[in-house]
């Protein structure tokens, strides 16, 4: 039974590689047929680079990044930045009452450990929220 059992599941597996395989070929060769220049060539050639976060943001001091660890942790710190009650507007001062948060630690910050956690459990792909801001940028950036 169980040698029967190991055969069929390994004439499943090749079945459906070469399946796979031919359908790949297949659509590559339909693509060349309409578009010679289209993604088979860009894949033969590597024209086709993986996405790579911003690397020259204008910092607050004037100067530019130069790489994209600079500008993930730039974004970061704009984005997200320091809770500093000094400066705030009327409206944030009014946000706060009514959140009813101190700025001298009604609320416990969260550690690194806690924002690894977190991160890691969300799904790269997603659609960005109303900041536009991609998960992908936090990941590689912490």
């Amino acid at each position: 039974m169980r040698k029967s059992y190991d055969d069929l599941k390994d004439e499943y597996n090749k079945a459906t590689s070469r399946s796979g395989t031919t359908k790949f070929r297949d659509r590559v060769t339909n693509e060349s047929k309409k578009n010679p220049w289209g993604l088979a060539y860009k894949l033969q050639t590597n024209k086709i680079k993986p996405r790579e976060a911003t690397s020259n943001l204008k910092m607050t001091s004037g100067e530019y990044t130069l790489d994209w660890e600079t500008s993930s942790k730039e974004m970061l710190d704009r984005l997200f930045p320091r809770d500093d009650p000094t400066g705030e507007t009327e409206k944030q001062k009014n946000d706060r009452a009514l959140a009813k948060l101190t700025p001298e630690g009604g609320v416990d910050e969260f550690t690194m450990q806690e924002l690894k956690t977190v991160v890691k459990k969300m799904k790269v792909g997603k659609a960005p929220g109303p900041d536009s801001f991609d998960l992908s940028i936090v990941k590689t950036a912490i």
